[in-house]
């Protein structure tokens, strides 16, 4: 069994391969939750994998898992770099180990599911878009805040407003919210669509191609209701990534 790993600044998530396919997923909020708590309530009853395949965007919990895995297991362990080329595509970065893994593990298993021009989504602590076409060139990317990014960062920085900011769940509209935190929130949402929806435009008007999209990241199911565009929901799409890239 191959343990895959995928740490970010706001969830852990993992998954079992087994015979080349991904089973039993998880995901926390390492937000919410203590690391070690994590590590005792789930980790411990794992039975001992044959190899582990991390990535990470965040160096001191990527530090702390990866010791936690040494410590505890005696197989080896793979921690996954973007690199010039690998798992069928290119990189676009002028220094390619500069762009994230989770990224470019994302784009490596959306390149081998479509094989076709795809903008791929991930929703988190960054919401970050790429896009890749049908022969696996990485064009590039955009990077900014994610939903609870902006809304923290607004509820620090701003002076007057200091509430608990939270996104409506229910709310089929982005209609001009009638309070600060109502407004806040709906506006947090508008710019991560708005973003999403004219990368899609720009790239249809340059290129005459309609960009297949998938999304994932923990805000994912947040923004799918409001994106005009079809989108697909992959919440293991990292994952499924380190999958391809052990297998290299």
């Amino acid at each position: 069994m191959i343990l895959v790993i995928d740490v970010g600044n706001s969830c852990l998530k993992w998954g079992q391969v087994e015979n080349g396919q991904l089973t039993n997923c998880s995901r926390v909020n390492i937000r919410e939750h203590d690391l070690n708590s994590v590590f005792a309530t789930h980790w411990s009853l794992l039975p001992e994998p044959n190899k582990v395949v991390l990535s990470t965007v965040a160096p001191e919990m990527g530090a702390s898992v990866l010791a936690w895995c040494e410590a505890n297991w005696s197989c080896p362990t793979l921690l996954v770099k973007a690199r010039q080329q690998a798992g069928g595509i290119s990189n676009a970065y002028v220094e390619p180990g500069r762009l994230g893994s989770d990224r470019w593990a994302a784009m490596v298993a959306a390149y081998h599911r479509f094989q076709i021009d795809t903008c791929v989504i991930d929703s988190g602590t960054a919401l970050t878009l790429d896009i890749i076409n049908g022969s696996g060139k990485h064009l590039g990317g955009y990077i900014v805040p994610g939903l609870y990014s902006m809304l923290q960062s607004l509820n620090q920085e701003t002076a007057g407003i200091q509430a608990d900011i939270q996104l409506e769940k229910d709310a089929d509209t982005v209609t001009p919210g009638t309070s600060t935190v109502q407004a806040i929130a709906r506006g947090a949402i508008l710019s991560a669509v708005g973003l999403i929806e004219q990368a899609i435009k720009n790239y249809r008007e340059q290129n005459g191609i309609e960009l297949r999209c998938v999304i994932t990241g923990g805000d994912a199911e947040q923004l799918i209701p409001y994106l005009s565009s079809q989108v697909q929901h992959e919440p293991w799409l990292v994952l499924d990534g380190l999958v391809i890239l052990a297998s290299e």
